[in-house]
């Protein structure tokens, strides 16, 4: 549809541990063709090898990949930072030093807990800069996590995808609710007929953002559902694009 464009927010490269459906881009130039085909503009990505191998391993691995590459902006994985294998002095020039914009943290699979007693001044200071953390529901973040990180650190900018499709909403309207830093990206909210419209009719445009799940998740369905979504055009753009641009714009690194 002309004046929508797609920044898609929740993207990986590489090839996961465990095969899925869709065959993965192995590499940021593989991405690229994907989006091309599928209408996608821009993507803030992430390597698999964040969560399924090492979070240094994968941290530069995909700082590698979208070096150079103007359409691709980058989500590191975080750990807490007392071991200071990822989080150090120095932590937020590197992020950008290799244009990464976002975080994203795993504790069940990393072995440690999200909380302010583990991660305290570290989301403080995350919070502070306004860099979006994302947090991945079928990656074993559970919905009593969501919920206890954005009570400890309301002022989070906090973007749960990954959703699942059993009842979302009943746990996404209490935090869209009562805290303004929280995101929802579409993915898997389109599962159930009308979940977007009835966001947008209910809380507004401007904390949805498009994200497609590729390669676990087929990649133009999303774009379709957005663009046949029963609501006005200028809430689509909001949602396509506009809402991850003006989050990225606001990041202080």
């Amino acid at each position: 549809m002309e004046g929508i464009r797609f920044f898609d927010s929740n993207v990986f490269i590489g090839t996961p541990m465990i095969a899925g459906t869709y065959a993965p881009a192995e590499s940021a130039g593989k991405l690229l063709e994907t989006m091309d085909k599928a209408g996608i503009e821009k993507a803030m990505v992430w390597h698999v090898a964040q969560h399924d191998s090492s979070p240094v391993y994968g941290n530069n691995l995909l700082s590698e990949e979208v070096n150079g590459r103007e359409r691709l902006l980058g989500t590191w994985t975080a750990i807490p930072p007392q071991t200071g294998e990822v989080v150090k002095e120095g932590f937020f020039g590197e992020m950008k030093r290799n244009r990464i914009y976002g975080l994203r943290m795993f504790p069940a699979s990393h072995s440690y807990l999200l909380n302010r007693v583990s991660c305290g001044k570290f989301l403080d200071e995350v919070s502070e800069r306004k860099i979006p953390l994302f947090l991945s529901i079928s990656r074993r973040i559970t919905w009593q996590d969501v919920y206890d990180i954005m009570a400890q650190f309301p002022y989070l900018t906090c973007v749960v995808c990954d959703i699942g499709s059993w009842s979302p909403m009943r746990n996404l309207l209490p935090l869209l609710d009562r805290y303004p830093g929280f995101y929802v990206e579409t993915s898997m909210l389109s599962l159930h007929e009308g979940n977007i419209e009835f966001i947008v009719k209910r809380n507004g445009s401007d904390r949805i953002l498009f994200g497609t799940g590729f390669p676990e998740k087929y990649i133009e369905s999303n774009t379709l559902e957005l663009l046949h979504a029963e609501i006005p055009l200028p809430d689509k753009q909001n949602i396509a694009s506009l809402n991850l641009e003006r989050i990225i714009s606001e990041v202080k690194l």
